[in-house]
């Protein structure tokens, strides 16, 4: 586990990607693989500012931290690390997601959170890119607890525009257009095969998993509601939940 948080807390420095894990080949459980995720952030000493949350219900629950230098305004410009190679074009991947911003703390606890106290600590709600840029090039092929050593491939959350009045939004029924340089990669209503947006932060503020606080100010990306698409290098990616709000990111 040291040997794996210090080659993923060195390729974050370098901005490098690992051919894969140290140790690849042997078994690396989820308690483990959060564990890695927590002294990966020990070592970079930054603030975290977001959260990439996951669930689908009766499956699996995922969660990583998102530091402050990644955690950006719409619009907005990424930068890919070195190595991120498809072939011979550098490309990260992208997804458009439905994002709470927390407008007052939930601390880690042992008695869990009720609706109405997550509720309370949302200010609003929304749209948002994610950016995956994986520290290890095997990212598609490689294990779940490898995945979630490496924050689930998290390079960066894109916020943009949204509403105080999320209470009057139902995200499943919100229309969904994602394009890549202008042209629609998905046009849809309703996200992807995940729990609904408020679900999957109750699951979140009420992770196991997780050991640090959701701060107020911090932005939780809820999961993929667009599929997982590719952007080439100097590419502008755009998504517009109708109703909701965009937004925007090249990436470089």
């Amino acid at each position: 586990m040291a040997r794996i948080a210090g080659a993923l807390f060195e390729a974050r420095m370098r901005k490098q990607t690992l051919a894969a894990l140290p140790d690849h080949e042997g078994s690396l459980s989820l308690a483990e693989a959060m564990a890695v995720q927590y002294e990966v952030g020990h070592r970079l000493a930054r603030k975290v500012a977001g959260w990439k949350a996951g669930l689908v219900p009766d499956v699996r629950f995922t969660c990583a931290p998102v530091y402050a230098s990644d955690v950006l305004r719409s619009p907005a410009v990424y930068r890919l690390a070195d190595g991120v190679v498809e072939g011979e074009v550098e490309t990260a991947f992208v997804e458009g997601e439905i994002a709470f911003r927390l407008g007052a703390d939930l601390p880690v606890r042992a008695r869990p959170y009720r609706e109405f106290e997550v509720r309370a600590a949302i200010e609003s709600c929304c749209a948002a890119i994610e950016v995956g840029n994986p520290r290890i090039a095997n990212f598609d092929t490689a294990p779940l607890s490898h995945k979630l050593a490496d924050s689930m491939g998290n390079g960066a959350i894109v916020w943009g525009s949204g509403t105080l009045h999320w209470r009057d939004i139902d995200p499943a029924a919100l229309r969904v257009v994602f394009e890549i340089d202008g042209v629609v990669a998905v046009d849809r209503i309703g996200g992807g095969k995940g729990a609904p947006p408020l679900s999957t932060l109750m699951a979140l503020a009420n992770a196991a998993e997780r050991r640090l606080p959701l701060r107020a100010g911090q932005t939780v990306i809820t999961g993929n509601c667009t599929g997982l698409n590719r952007a080439e290098r100097g590419a502008t990616v755009r998504v517009v939940f109708e109703g909701l709000g965009e937004a925007r990111v090249r990436i470089d």
